[in-house]
């Protein structure tokens, strides 16, 4: 990570959908996913994991490499998020944007 990323965010694309009786999430850029009963429970539940995974890849200094190899861009902080509606039903997933904010997760020294 260099300097300038500190003053960067990675938005990550996150997808609930139901089976049975769970909700299930998957962040679509990092690969992770979990389930849980409840939507808000899952939801925090996967922020948390995409926040977690990429302060791993902060800590190993593999962060570059992972978004190079995956062609995953940071964007600049103060850059509005990216929006869309999509019609929800049953058996839609639900869609959502998140920000993760490189700097915030920096590992401090």
């Amino acid at each position: 990570m260099t300097a300038d990323d500190a003053d960067r965010s990675l938005v990550v694309t996150l997808r609930y959908w139901r089976e049975e009786d769970l909700w299930v999430g998957k962040c679509d850029e990092l690969g992770v996913s979990t389930f849980d009963p409840s939507l808000d429970t899952l939801v925090t539940e996967l922020q948390e994991m995409a926040e977690d995974h990429i302060d791993l890849l902060l800590e190993t200094g593999s962060l570059d490499d992972f978004l190079e190899r995956f062609g995953i861009c940071l964007e600049p902080d103060g850059v509005s998020s990216r929006t869309c509606e999509l019609p929800v039903n049953s058996t839609s997933d639900l869609v959502q944007f998140h920000r993760l904010r490189i700097g915030q997760l920096t590992p401090s020294a």
